[in-house]
């Protein structure tokens, strides 16, 4: 008995993570919030044989904010050969972000655009602000990671919570079904909370994570001092970079419009970082912030919307310019 309940309960995660596996090509951005990255299925090169393929990673600005949207149509009207995948998670850091490239990475995407800003690095948050975490561990992943990574972020249970998440996929998927099934309304709850397993999750509840809207918790006009900086950011960045130099893949960090900023010397590390990289792109676009145009420290208004839209889409398309000109050079690329 006990062995085939253990096989229903291996079987039907595995079972439910392939039913819930989408591609981004028919929904180009990630579902569930702050959850199921894993389950967006990034296409191949030869499955967007005529588009390059560009990856937005990044917070709420991005994920439910209508910026790739509107940067799709900009390529769109202009007849150029981009696609833009949303891979923006509500929250997401640096740590988030490394995991992900590395889920992501091996089918080699055109260009990764990551944007960054003080919350991005800031120690006020978890290491982890989504469900990235449960992904650490999954083969293809634990393959690019570097051990650094996993000697600064796992202890004996957070690596077994982790680890079990990738071999025991109802784990991680139970806050999903959880909540799509009660949101359907397709089955009563007492018969949903029979069939969840919260003593094998310990991630907030669905309803926690996914009742996140695009607006965040409005913070206070200033800046970070380097206290309040998470004390490894740096070596994620580095970690990431030297992920992407193992893949050869092209990186373009934006620096966003923000009301909270980084300190001068903090940037200037950054930056540093980024340059090393030949293969990497910088650009500065915090000083577009105002408070005429932002509904709070991050989040354009509707009016300002299309401007963001245009100037990141600009980015783009000037950071492909000059990695094409510039392919042989081993030279940092300013915007």
């Amino acid at each position: 008995v006990t062995l085939t309940v253990a096989t229903l309960i291996l079987g039907s995660g595995y079972a439910a993570q392939q039913l819930r596996t989408y591609s981004l090509i028919k929904t180009p951005m990630i579902k569930f919030g702050s959850y199921g990255f894993y389950l967006a299925r990034f296409p191949s090169g030869d499955e967007m044989k005529e588009h390059k393929r560009i990856v937005l990673l990044g917070n709420s600005v991005y994920q439910y904010w209508g910026v790739p949207h509107e940067m799709q149509k900009i390529a769109e009207e202009g007849s150029q050969p981009l696609y833009f995948f949303n891979m923006a998670q509500v929250s997401a850091g640096i740590n988030d972000y490394l995991v992900q490239l590395a889920k992501i990475i091996p089918q080699k995407p055109d260009l990764v655009v990551i944007p960054y800003n003080a919350d991005t690095i800031s120690r006020s948050m978890p290491v982890f602000r989504t469900d990235s975490d449960q992904m650490s561990f999954d083969p293809e992943v634990r393959k690019i990671l570097p051990l650094s990574f996993y000697q600064r972020h796992f202890g004996y249970q957070s690596a077994t919570d982790a680890f079990l998440s990738a071999w025991i996929p109802l784990k991680r998927m139970d806050p999903l079904i959880r909540w799509e099934f009660k949101l359907k309304t397709l089955l009563p709850a007492w018969f949903i909370n029979q069939l969840s397993y919260p003593h094998l999750n310990a991630l907030e509840t669905a309803t926690q994570g996914l009742s996140l809207t695009a607006q965040q918790k409005v913070r206070s006009i200033g800046g970070l001092t380097e206290e309040d900086l998470h004390p490894e950011f740096e070596q994620a960045f580095q970690e990431l970079i030297q992920i992407a130099k193992r893949f050869s893949t092209p990186l373009l960090f934006i620096q966003q419009e923000t009301g909270s900023q980084i300190p001068p010397r903090t940037l200037e590390k950054i930056k540093s970082m980024i340059q090393a990289y030949p293969r990497a792109v910088y650009l500065n676009l915090q000083s577009f912030w105002s408070q005429e145009t932002f509904v709070d420290t991050a989040h354009p208004n509707p009016k300002e919307l299309v401007p963001y839209a245009q100037r990141h889409y600009g980015a783009v398309v000037t950071a492909l310019e000059k990695l094409k000109q510039d392919s042989e050079k081993e030279v940092p690329h300013d915007l």
